[in-house]
């Protein structure tokens, strides 16, 4: 093999490991079901009042970088 065909393959091998690390990237553990919108009261006179959760915001270690 000849000195180019070695650098282009090291190349081409680098950025197939990088791309597979990468690509790993993500949260583990099982999937997150959605949390209720709404929750639902019943006033006095027995009424059913939907009223809108505030949404929780969960920070994630990576998300000052985009």
């Amino acid at each position: 093999m000849t000195r180019q065909n070695t650098k282009f393959l090291c190349a081409v091998a680098s950025i197939i490991v990088i791309g597979v690390l990468f690509s790993s990237c993500g949260r583990r553990g099982n999937l997150e079901s959605p949390d209720s919108t709404t929750e639902i009261i019943t006033d006095e006179h027995g009424n059913k009042i939907t009223k809108p959760l505030p949404k929780r915001d969960k920070p994630f270690i990576l998300d000052g970088l985009i």
